[in-house]
Protein backbone atom coordinates (compact mmCIF):
# COMPACT_ATOMS: atom_id res chain seq x y z
CA UNK A 1 0.00 0.00 0.00
CA UNK A 2 1.10 3.30 -1.11
CA UNK A 3 2.72 5.34 2.12
CA UNK A 4 0.57 7.99 1.70
CA UNK A 5 -2.61 6.40 1.86
CA UNK A 6 -1.29 4.59 4.97
CA UNK A 7 -1.20 7.74 6.78
CA UNK A 8 -4.49 8.98 5.64
CA UNK A 9 -6.07 6.01 7.24
CA UNK A 10 -4.51 6.66 10.62
CA UNK A 11 -6.80 7.81 13.49
CA UNK A 12 -4.45 9.00 16.34
CA UNK A 13 -1.24 10.65 16.06
CA UNK A 14 0.67 7.02 18.02
CA UNK A 15 -0.82 5.49 14.63
CA UNK A 16 1.00 8.09 12.65
CA UNK A 17 4.46 7.81 14.78
CA UNK A 18 4.26 4.11 14.65
CA UNK A 19 4.34 4.26 10.85
CA UNK A 20 7.08 6.47 10.70
CA UNK A 21 9.27 4.67 12.90
CA UNK A 22 9.35 2.17 9.70
CA UNK A 23 12.02 2.65 7.92
CA UNK A 24 12.83 -0.22 6.12
CA UNK A 25 9.11 0.07 4.70
CA UNK A 26 9.69 4.33 3.76
CA UNK A 27 13.24 3.55 2.03
CA UNK A 28 12.42 0.57 -0.15
CA UNK A 29 10.21 3.04 -2.59
CA UNK A 30 13.49 5.23 -2.94
CA UNK A 31 15.82 2.32 -3.76
CA UNK A 32 13.21 1.27 -6.35
CA UNK A 33 12.72 5.06 -8.12
CA UNK A 34 16.44 5.09 -7.96
CA UNK A 35 16.95 1.81 -9.81
CA UNK A 36 14.91 2.97 -12.51
CA UNK A 37 17.02 6.15 -13.03
CA UNK A 38 20.33 5.20 -13.08
CA UNK A 39 18.98 2.13 -15.33
CA UNK A 40 17.47 5.03 -17.37
CA UNK A 41 20.59 6.88 -17.53
CA UNK A 42 22.87 3.95 -18.64
CA UNK A 43 25.52 5.01 -17.19
CA UNK A 44 27.79 3.43 -14.65
CA UNK A 45 27.75 4.09 -11.14
CA UNK A 46 31.11 6.14 -11.09
CA UNK A 47 29.70 8.16 -13.88
CA UNK A 48 26.17 8.98 -12.77
CA UNK A 49 27.87 9.94 -9.01
CA UNK A 50 30.13 12.15 -11.14
CA UNK A 51 26.97 13.79 -12.58
CA UNK A 52 25.41 14.05 -9.29
CA UNK A 53 28.30 15.47 -7.58
CA UNK A 54 28.43 12.05 -5.00
CA UNK A 55 30.59 9.42 -4.43
CA UNK A 56 30.10 5.94 -6.77
CA UNK A 57 30.02 4.32 -2.92
CA UNK A 58 26.71 6.35 -2.26
CA UNK A 59 25.42 5.15 -5.33
CA UNK A 60 26.08 1.76 -5.83
CA UNK A 61 24.53 1.10 -1.98
CA UNK A 62 21.36 2.67 -3.12
CA UNK A 63 21.17 0.78 -5.59
CA UNK A 64 21.85 -2.72 -4.07
CA UNK A 65 21.61 -1.95 -0.35
CA UNK A 66 18.93 0.46 -0.02
CA UNK A 67 18.98 3.94 2.40
CA UNK A 68 17.86 7.31 0.52
CA UNK A 69 19.54 11.09 0.90
CA UNK A 70 19.85 12.54 4.42
CA UNK A 71 19.53 15.84 3.07
CA UNK A 72 17.82 18.49 0.41
CA UNK A 73 20.68 18.79 -1.18
CA UNK A 74 21.26 15.02 -1.91
CA UNK A 75 18.16 14.38 -3.49
CA UNK A 76 18.31 18.57 -5.88
CA UNK A 77 21.93 17.00 -7.14
CA UNK A 78 20.22 13.59 -7.83
CA UNK A 79 17.83 15.37 -9.89
CA UNK A 80 20.17 17.54 -11.92
CA UNK A 81 22.46 14.11 -12.36
CA UNK A 82 19.20 12.31 -13.72
CA UNK A 83 18.21 15.75 -16.37
CA UNK A 84 14.73 15.83 -14.51
CA UNK A 85 12.46 18.72 -15.17
CA UNK A 86 11.66 20.78 -11.88
CA UNK A 87 8.48 19.61 -11.29
CA UNK A 88 9.97 15.70 -11.55
CA UNK A 89 12.59 17.54 -9.06
CA UNK A 90 9.99 18.68 -6.83
CA UNK A 91 7.75 15.23 -6.40
CA UNK A 92 10.98 13.64 -5.70
CA UNK A 93 11.34 15.77 -3.07
CA UNK A 94 8.33 15.22 -1.54
CA UNK A 95 7.56 12.03 -2.24
CA UNK A 96 11.02 10.47 -1.20
CA UNK A 97 12.27 12.75 1.29
CA UNK A 98 9.18 14.49 2.75
CA UNK A 99 10.88 17.94 1.75
CA UNK A 100 9.08 21.31 0.35
CA UNK A 101 9.40 20.88 -3.38
CA UNK A 102 11.23 23.97 -5.82
CA UNK A 103 9.84 26.85 -4.55
CA UNK A 104 10.36 29.76 -7.12
CA UNK A 105 10.24 32.63 -4.71
CA UNK A 106 13.31 30.91 -3.17
CA UNK A 107 16.38 32.63 -4.37
CA UNK A 108 18.22 29.17 -4.46
CA UNK A 109 15.59 26.62 -5.43
CA UNK A 110 14.96 29.48 -8.09
CA UNK A 111 18.59 29.38 -9.69
CA UNK A 112 17.86 25.25 -9.31
CA UNK A 113 14.58 25.71 -11.15
CA UNK A 114 16.62 27.77 -14.07
CA UNK A 115 19.14 25.67 -14.32
CA UNK A 116 17.40 21.88 -14.37
CA UNK A 117 14.89 23.57 -17.47
CA UNK A 118 18.05 23.80 -19.62
CA UNK A 119 19.02 20.77 -18.54
CA UNK A 120 16.57 18.78 -19.00
CA UNK A 121 16.42 20.39 -22.29
CA UNK A 122 19.92 18.78 -23.26
CA UNK A 123 22.23 22.19 -22.26
CA UNK A 124 24.28 19.21 -20.00
CA UNK A 125 26.66 22.28 -19.06
CA UNK A 126 23.78 24.03 -16.33
CA UNK A 127 24.36 21.19 -13.02
CA UNK A 128 24.20 21.55 -9.72
CA UNK A 129 27.71 23.92 -9.58
CA UNK A 130 26.40 26.34 -12.09
CA UNK A 131 22.97 26.59 -9.62
CA UNK A 132 25.39 27.23 -6.98
CA UNK A 133 27.45 29.62 -8.69
CA UNK A 134 24.58 31.55 -10.11
CA UNK A 135 22.78 31.65 -6.42
CA UNK A 136 26.32 32.84 -5.28
CA UNK A 137 26.29 35.82 -7.62
CA UNK A 138 22.66 36.61 -6.69
CA UNK A 139 23.74 36.84 -2.95
CA UNK A 140 26.86 38.98 -3.81
CA UNK A 141 24.74 41.43 -6.00
CA UNK A 142 22.17 42.07 -3.36
CA UNK A 143 25.21 42.08 -0.33
CA UNK A 144 27.00 44.61 -2.09
CA UNK A 145 23.41 46.73 -3.54
CA UNK A 146 23.68 48.98 -0.10
CA UNK A 147 25.69 49.72 2.49
CA UNK A 148 23.54 48.12 4.75
CA UNK A 149 23.86 44.84 2.96
CA UNK A 150 27.51 44.86 2.89
CA UNK A 151 27.39 45.28 6.34
CA UNK A 152 25.25 42.54 7.34
CA UNK A 153 27.48 40.41 4.75
CA UNK A 154 30.99 41.19 6.94
CA UNK A 155 28.57 40.47 9.87
CA UNK A 156 28.07 36.91 9.05
CA UNK A 157 31.20 36.39 6.86
CA UNK A 158 34.30 38.13 9.07
CA UNK A 159 34.57 36.44 12.58
CA UNK A 160 35.20 32.95 10.59
CA UNK A 161 37.42 34.56 8.12
CA UNK A 162 39.82 35.83 10.71
CA UNK A 163 39.80 32.62 12.52
CA UNK A 164 40.36 30.60 9.63
CA UNK A 165 43.64 33.55 8.72
CA UNK A 166 44.27 33.41 12.58
CA UNK A 167 44.72 29.43 12.61
CA UNK A 168 47.18 29.59 8.81
CA UNK A 169 49.65 32.00 10.00
CA UNK A 170 49.90 29.77 13.43
CA UNK A 171 50.50 27.35 11.10
CA UNK A 172 52.90 28.68 8.59
CA UNK A 173 55.08 29.86 11.70
CA UNK A 174 54.51 26.74 13.31
CA UNK A 175 56.49 25.20 9.95
CA UNK A 176 59.00 28.16 9.69
CA UNK A 177 57.51 29.83 7.19
CA UNK A 178 59.73 33.01 6.15
CA UNK A 179 56.58 34.82 5.12
CA UNK A 180 52.37 34.29 5.50
CA UNK A 181 50.12 36.77 2.97
CA UNK A 182 46.71 37.64 3.33
CA UNK A 183 44.70 38.83 0.14
CA UNK A 184 41.46 39.71 -0.23
CA UNK A 185 39.97 42.77 -1.89
CA UNK A 186 38.59 43.83 1.71
CA UNK A 187 41.16 44.87 4.21
CA UNK A 188 41.65 48.22 5.18
CA UNK A 189 38.43 48.96 7.25
CA UNK A 190 37.89 45.39 8.31
CA UNK A 191 38.02 43.95 11.75
CA UNK A 192 41.53 42.55 10.42
CA UNK A 193 42.68 46.42 9.20
CA UNK A 194 46.51 46.81 10.39
CA UNK A 195 47.44 43.04 11.54
CA UNK A 196 49.60 42.85 8.51
CA UNK A 197 53.77 44.19 8.19
CA UNK A 198 53.60 45.66 4.93
CA UNK A 199 50.28 46.01 2.94
CA UNK A 200 50.34 45.70 -0.68
CA UNK A 201 47.85 47.59 -2.68
CA UNK A 202 47.51 46.23 -6.78
CA UNK A 203 46.02 49.11 -8.58
CA UNK A 204 43.96 48.71 -11.95
CA UNK A 205 41.77 51.26 -14.35
CA UNK A 206 38.05 51.10 -12.89
CA UNK A 207 37.28 50.00 -16.08
CA UNK A 208 39.37 47.77 -16.69
CA UNK A 209 38.83 45.84 -13.34
CA UNK A 210 35.01 46.43 -14.28
CA UNK A 211 35.86 44.30 -17.41
CA UNK A 212 37.86 41.46 -15.56
CA UNK A 213 35.51 40.89 -12.95
CA UNK A 214 33.04 40.53 -15.82
CA UNK A 215 35.46 37.89 -17.89
CA UNK A 216 36.04 36.11 -14.53
CA UNK A 217 32.46 35.86 -12.73
CA UNK A 218 30.37 35.65 -15.91
CA UNK A 219 28.24 38.55 -14.19
CA UNK A 220 26.68 41.84 -15.89
CA UNK A 221 29.30 45.12 -15.29
CA UNK A 222 26.81 46.81 -13.17
CA UNK A 223 27.15 43.99 -10.67
CA UNK A 224 30.78 44.24 -10.92
CA UNK A 225 30.62 48.00 -10.60
CA UNK A 226 28.70 47.58 -7.51
CA UNK A 227 31.03 45.21 -5.90
CA UNK A 228 33.92 47.78 -6.82
CA UNK A 229 31.71 50.90 -5.55
CA UNK A 230 31.00 49.00 -2.00
CA UNK A 231 35.01 48.71 -1.54
CA UNK A 232 37.38 52.00 -0.14
CA UNK A 233 38.30 54.02 -3.44
CA UNK A 234 41.79 53.04 -4.86
CA UNK A 235 43.23 56.12 -3.72
CA UNK A 236 42.34 55.81 -0.38
CA UNK A 237 43.83 52.03 -0.15
CA UNK A 238 46.70 53.49 -1.78
CA UNK A 239 47.36 56.28 0.56
CA UNK A 240 47.44 53.59 3.17
CA UNK A 241 49.93 51.39 1.21
CA UNK A 242 53.74 50.32 1.52
CA UNK A 243 54.23 49.02 -2.18
CA UNK A 244 51.11 49.62 -4.79
CA UNK A 245 51.88 46.88 -8.03
CA UNK A 246 50.10 48.70 -10.90
CA UNK A 247 47.93 45.96 -12.59
CA UNK A 248 47.54 48.23 -15.88
CA UNK A 249 48.88 45.75 -18.18
CA UNK A 250 49.25 42.21 -19.57
CA UNK A 251 49.09 39.02 -17.01
CA UNK A 252 53.30 38.35 -17.87
CA UNK A 253 53.81 42.01 -16.94
CA UNK A 254 52.06 41.50 -13.33
CA UNK A 255 53.36 37.90 -12.95
CA UNK A 256 56.97 39.69 -13.46
CA UNK A 257 56.69 42.25 -10.72
CA UNK A 258 54.91 40.03 -8.13
CA UNK A 259 57.57 37.68 -8.92
CA UNK A 260 60.62 40.27 -8.30
CA UNK A 261 58.23 41.46 -5.02
CA UNK A 262 58.29 38.15 -3.68
CA UNK A 263 61.65 37.28 -3.82
CA UNK A 264 62.44 40.34 -1.75
CA UNK A 265 60.26 39.88 0.94
CA UNK A 266 61.16 36.18 1.12
CA UNK A 267 64.55 37.26 1.66
CA UNK A 268 63.66 40.01 4.17
CA UNK A 269 61.56 37.44 6.08
CA UNK A 270 64.57 34.59 6.12
CA UNK A 271 66.75 37.46 7.57
CA UNK A 272 63.80 38.24 10.58
CA UNK A 273 63.19 35.99 13.46
CA UNK A 274 59.19 36.23 12.76
CA UNK A 275 56.98 35.39 10.11
CA UNK A 276 55.61 39.19 8.84
CA UNK A 277 52.28 39.36 7.46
Amino acid sequence: MDKACEVARCETVDDVLALLDDRDGWAEPWQTFFADILDASGLSYARFAARCGLSKNTVKRWRLEGGAPKSRDTYIKVGFGAAMPPQAVSDMLSRYGGYCGLNPRDAFDACCVFCLQRRAQGQMQYDYAAADALYRRLLADRAFATPEGKADLDAITHPAIVRRIEAARQAAQAAGSPLFVIDGAVLVGSVIDGIWDRLIVVTAPYEVSVARIVARDGIRPEMARRRLDAQLPEAALAARADIVLANDGTQEQLRRQAGALAARLLAEGERGTDCPV
